[in-house]
């Protein structure tokens, strides 16, 4: 199993260290292990999570946001 540091996960998803970490800090996503260092440490799938999250966050938001201008998405 290939394992992945945060930066990592930023350079592959183009989100930022603060968006990610507070997601996992109130329990949104969930804490990946840690390795020597107490540094997280994340599989591809949990990348994919993270990936999967934020987009239907935007998608969320792009709903509301289309509605509250009276267009239906």
């Amino acid at each position: 199993m290939v394992n992945f540091s945060m930066a990592d996960v930023c350079r592959q998803t183009g989100l930022k260290r603060h968006l990610i970490t507070y997601q996992i800090q109130i329990g949104s996503l969930p804490e990946p292990q840690r390795l020597g260092g107490n540094r997280r440490c994340f599989t591809e799938g949990q990348i994919e999570q993270i990936r999967e999250f934020f987009e239907q966050r935007r998608l969320k938001k792009a709903r509301k946001t289309a509605n509250e201008h009276g267009g239906e998405k």
